[in-house]
């Protein structure tokens, strides 16, 4: 099993397909895959990026693109928040 790990505000959308499926699953003829995305709210990004505003929309559309690769590649999207703490 091969891991594959984005921040939010990196291109994470093509990142599944062409990283974990193509350059590491598919090159190592392994199948099961798996996606994280570590998530931060767009107001704690270091970048101008906000294309992934909602973590939710985000992982639906990952889960949807994992689905595409199947059956041939078994690969499942995780979120993990890994947001700041809000201050007092």
């Amino acid at each position: 099993m091969i891991s594959e790990a984005k921040l939010v505000n990196h291109d994470v959308l093509p990142t599944l397909r062409d990283q974990l499926v193509q350059r590491y699953l598919a090159a190592t003829n392994q199948r099961h895959g798996i996606y994280i995305l570590h998530w931060l709210p767009p107001e704690q990004w270091t970048s101008n990026s906000r294309k992934h505003a909602d973590q939710q929309v985000l992982l639906d559309d990952m889960r949807r693109r994992a689905a595409e690769v199947a059956p041939q590649f078994d690969v499942s999207a995780y979120l993990l928040d890994v947001s700041w703490p809000k201050r007092r």
